[in-house]
């Protein structure tokens, strides 16, 4: 980049452009930065309501092991799932982490242990895997695809789950 676009970019930083500030986070998170930074710089942009700055909180404190952080990323979820935001912001972050990024180092790992539905009586819990590989690869599901094949799970903490799987994935392409 030339010093006249890095002049630009650092006057953005300064005045708290939010969609500069997210990639920043994202950058400190994903792509070897210091990942306290990003996630702190992360959740100061989501307060100032930059929706993907949200999702990406939300799926990062959902993978996690704290319960209540867990918790307070499904509160989050649920806000944006509620005003139909999910798939735009999935699109939004995916289309940061893409491109010139294919070299990510913290790459977030989802397994059984980090899973947000706990419920031994939800018949739907445990399944978001098999639901996942049925849609991506059984019907030629597209990262692109509204709701991805969970909106008829009723239970939230299962759909939660089954956005984490597809969040997770977004590195994959």
């Amino acid at each position: 980049m030339h010093q006249q676009g890095r002049n630009f970019l650092a006057r953005c930083r300064q005045s708290g452009h939010l969609e500069i500030l997210f990639r920043d986070a994202v950058s400190d998170l994903f792509l070897g930065g210091c990942h306290f930074a990003g996630m702190e710089m992360m959740h100061a942009v989501a307060a100032h309501g930059h929706s993907a700055a949200q999702y990406t909180v939300s799926m990062m404190l959902m993978l996690g092991d704290d319960v209540e952080a867990k918790n307070k990323g499904l509160e989050t979820f649920r806000g944006l799932e509620a005003v139909g935001s999910l798939t735009i912001c999935k699109l939004v972050f995916r289309d940061v982490i893409q491109g010139s990024w294919t070299h990510l180092r913290h790459v977030p790992v989802l397994n059984g242990e980090n899973l947000v539905c706990v419920s031994h009586a939800c018949p739907s819990r445990g399944n978001m895997g098999a639901i996942y590989h049925h849609q991506r690869y059984g019907r030629g599901w597209h990262v692109n695809d509204g709701d991805g094949g969970a909106a008829h799970i009723p239970c939230v903490h299962c759909r939660a789950d089954y956005k984490l799987i597809l969040f997770v994935h977004l590195f994959d392409s």
